[in-house]
């Protein structure tokens, strides 16, 4: 029942997480992804490999939440 994946935060990470992706299965559940910066490692192989739309927009630690709320 999700539509949206909004990241919370970038991280370096993203670009490890590839290889362990069930492509097929996501293939089956398109959402829309939301980030930038390393989240941009997971925007083009998910627009490239599923055909998935991808926003580099806000993300919710950046950009959405002040810092004081922590």
């Amino acid at each position: 029942d999700v539509d949206l994946v909004l990241a919370a935060r970038g991280g370096f990470g993203c670009t490890r997480l590839l290889p362990h992706l069930p492509w097929e299965t996501l293939r089956q559940h398109p959402k829309l992804l939301v980030g930038f910066s390393d989240l941009t490692a997971l925007l083009l192989p998910f627009y490239d490999r599923l055909g998935w739309v991808g926003l580099h927009g806000p993300m919710l630690t950046s950009n959405l939440v002040e810092k004081d709320d922590f």
